[in-house]
């Protein structure tokens, strides 16, 4: 959704909004679009624009239970694109192991100092 100010000559400024990711990716965009003309007589365009947006699957989770909608969990063996950023099932499961053995070393540790 764009709201569109009226053209000024050759420049048009906008506000949009955009929505992506089934909705938990929401942006405002910023920018305008230039008009010119090619050899052809044919109306031409160029379209900058500055966009801020965020996701927040967190949010989107608690408005969606708190509307009495279903909240599908996101699996980690489904992450897809998402895996840059939650881990693949091999990468979770070998950090987890580390974890663990730096939890044991540590209580190790804490033994012998205390013994």
């Amino acid at each position: 959704m764009s709201y569109i100010k009226p053209r000024i000559q050759r420049a048009r400024p906008f506000i949009g909004f955009s929505s992506r990711e089934e909705g938990r990716n929401r942006g405002i965009q910023l920018g305008f679009a230039t008009y010119d003309g090619d050899d052809n007589g044919e109306e031409t365009y160029k379209v900058s624009y500055v966009e801020v947006s965020g996701r927040s699957d967190h949010a989107a989770a608690m408005i969606n239970s708190a509307s009495s909608k279903d909240v599908t969990p996101q699996l980690v063996s489904e992450a897809g694109d998402d895996a840059v950023y939650v881990g693949t099932l091999a990468e979770n499961a070998e950090i987890a192991e580390n974890l663990a053995k730096d939890k044991a070393v540590k209580k190790q540790d804490n033994t012998a100092t205390a013994a």
